[in-house]
């Protein structure tokens, strides 16, 4: 049976005194990465905190600030909004569990505000040197942003596609002839997105016919055990735009089709030109994208899950390559 002894009036106010606490550490959290602040954010974990979401880890406050400083290293806030709320939590001497659920709002071109997406965490939390501290947070997010409305401008050109399959007698037979499913113009600048087709693991399983892969709403999530293909259409870049550094846990083979780009390195100055027929292997390094031309540069990326050596784990001092997809 439940131990139904009623509290003292010291226990309750005790009671009390914790989950206020444990509510003002669960809005920190949202403050400082609204904030950007890496080094507040990591300070309300545990000595040996966790922080997870789906294909995500970080571990112990060194870890986690190093993944935030990475996500946000190119990122200003631009009014962007953590939203908590629904708290639950409950409480156990020095250990807690808590759930609540969060939005995250930022503005439209327009500067009209959006629910950019939104989620639930489920925590442990741990009372560590007199305060409490999230000693595991699990992340999950339920919804995201639509992705914009299939269009394109008269003067980006369609990419026809042709996928084959089997018949029912095992001859082989064209099952699709038609456009790539194609989003955009995206963003400011509009860029246009031709999804080709992906696969969820290598190697891949051949049937008969399959439903189109790509028939889904624009994402930019990285292939866990597969291989997407898709063509990008970049205009140019605005000289004003600080370029977008970010790496990705995958070998990303890049054939630019039309046009030039600049690949930008870790280091300052560090970049190559790439033009028509040119190839890169990427290999999961640190990189940024710039079209300094006055077109638009076509490419085909070829997207194929990888994972991080023990050794260039150790290289980076990470465990894997976070991604805010």
């Amino acid at each position: 049976m439940l131990d139904q002894t009623p509290l003292s009036a010291e226990d309750r106010l005790t009671r009390l005194e914790d989950v206020e606490a444990i509510r003002v550490l669960l809005t920190d959290y949202g403050r400082t990465l609204d904030g950007r602040d890496a080094a507040g954010f990591a300070a309300l974990f545990a000595r040996h905190g966790e922080w997870t979401a789906t294909g995500h880890r970080a571990q112990g406050r060194g870890e986690i600030q190093a993944m935030i400083e990475r996500l946000f290293a190119n990122s200003k806030a631009e009014g962007q909004s953590h939203i908590l709320t629904n708290f639950v939590i409950d409480v156990d001497g020095d250990m807690a569990c808590a759930q609540s659920r969060f939005y995250v709002v930022s503005p439209t071109e327009e500067g009209a505000p959006r629910i950019r997406l939104s989620g639930r965490y489920d925590d442990l939390l741990t009372r560590e040197d007199g305060a409490w501290k999230f000693l595991r947070r699990a992340l999950t997010h339920e919804l995201r942003l639509p992705a914009p409305a299939a269009s394109v401008e008269p003067e980006v050109a369609r990419v026809r596609r042709v996928v084959t399959g089997h018949d029912a007698a095992g001859r082989s037979v064209i099952l699709t002839d038609a456009p790539t499913t194609t989003h955009g113009p995206i963003g400011a600048r509009g860029m246009v997105i031709h999804d080709i087709w992906e696969t969820e693991a290598l190697p891949a399983i051949l049937e008969c016919a399959e439903p189109d892969p790509t028939d889904i709403p624009l994402h930019f999530g990285i292939p866990k055990t597969g291989v997407r293909l898709r063509i990008a259409d970049i205009p140019p870049s605005n000289p004003e735009d600080e370029p977008f550094m970010h790496r990705t846990e995958a070998i990303d083979y890049v054939f630019v089709l039309e046009g030039e780009i600049a690949m930008l390195m870790e280091e300052e100055g560090d970049e190559i030109l790439l033009r028509k027929g040119d190839v890169v292997v990427q290999r999961g390094t640190l990189h940024a994208w710039v079209n300094r031309s006055d077109a638009p540069c076509r490419i085909l990326f070829v997207i194929a899950a990888a994972r991080l050596s023990e050794s260039l784990q150790k290289t980076l001092g990470i465990t894997e390559i976070a991604w805010d997809s």
